[in-house]
């Protein structure tokens, strides 16, 4: 007797010889903004149900800033990062006979700390003009250009100026600019991070033409 099998597609038999992977979900932490959290970050391990091997034990390893070795969860068992870093959380299920699950990952994003604000940097006229120092009078336009703001653990994603007084600019302005009204203007220079964080300076430019 001849017996002919017609298989459509893709029979992938070593997945059933697998247990299925663990189950990562986020429990806690204040989310920021591009997908960093500016809080500690709480997250929950639990056992899939119905894998087709039973499970006896799920291991868990960090990767990243810092690193944490392979160990022994139990289900339900929280894990919890609380210094600022990017990391990478694997987790695979282990059967009675030492086969392994395709790992469970996660990745967390921590920054907690605002950046080091950039400076305001002035020259009458323009670029290459003479340094004009903030709070004495002038009678030329000063030209403004931001400089520096630093952040290591997110980054910095934008620095932008607000000014009010004699010359308004609204909030979100990109230098360079130039001031040119005569009068006292106020600028308000803010450095913003990655993960939402701003940090501000202050200064006065003051024109009598």
């Amino acid at each position: 007797i001849l017996i002919k099998y017609v298989v459509y597609g893709k029979l992938d038999i070593g997945e059933l010889t697998k247990p299925s992977a663990p189950i990562i979900s986020f429990v806690s932490g204040e989310e920021g903004e591009n997908g960093w959290y500016t809080s500690n970050v709480v997250l929950k391990v639990t056992k899939p149900e119905n894998s087709p091997i039973p499970i006896t034990d799920m291991i868990c390893s960090i990767t990243g800033t810092r690193n944490q070795g392979e160990e022994v969860i139990r289900d339900g068992e929280n894990i919890t990062i609380e210094l600022e870093g990017i990391y990478e959380i694997n987790c695979y299920s282990l059967t009675q006979t030492g086969v392994k699950s395709v790992a469970a990952t996660r990745t967390v994003k921590i920054d907690k700390t605002a950046p080091i604000s950039a400076n305001l940097m002035a020259t009458l006229k323009d670029a290459n003009g003479a340094p004009y120092q903030f709070g004495t009078p002038i009678n030329q336009n000063v030209y403004l250009q931001t400089t520096g703001g630093e952040d290591n653990i997110s980054g910095i994603k934008e620095v932008t100026i607000e000014t009010t007084g004699a010359t308004k600019l609204p909030k979100g302005t990109k230098t360079p600019v130039t001031i040119e009204n005569n009068g006292t203007t106020n600028i308000v220079v803010t450095t913003k991070n990655n993960a939402g964080f701003t940090s501000q300076k202050n200064y006065t430019i003051i024109i009598d033409k």
